[in-house]
């Protein structure tokens, strides 16, 4: 299968019965694209609008949100392991802002 560049996806796998079957799966010109780039070379309306790499609120962005966020007096956290390299994480300055009454420690 690496000779053709792309592999038999496992529901049409089921489907190839014989050795003719699968000349004429590979005979039939195929692109390897994702969802992402079917829709990047699609024809859209213009009202709608893709963004493929999000962007988070942190310190360097905030300017491009108008200093608003989703989540007031919470922190932006990245938990997976995969992203938290890409991805920086944001320390909201007003969530630990200091109430009168209660005892911090």
């Amino acid at each position: 299968m690496e000779e053709f560049e792309f592999e038999i996806p496992s529901h049409e796998l089921a489907s190839l019965r014989s050795l003719s079957d699968v000349v004429r799966y590979y005979s039939i010109k195929r692109e390897a694209l994702t969802g992402e780039d079917v829709l990047l070379k699609s024809d859209l309306p213009k009202n709608i609008h893709l963004m493929f790499e999000p962007v988070r609120f942190t310190n360097e962005t905030k300017d491009y949100f108008k200093g608003k966020t989703a989540f007031p007096k919470r922190d932006t956290i990245v938990t997976s392991l995969k992203y938290r390299n890409v991805y920086k994480g944001y320390k909201n300055p007003q969530a630990y802002e200091k109430k009168k009454g209660f005892q911090y420690y």
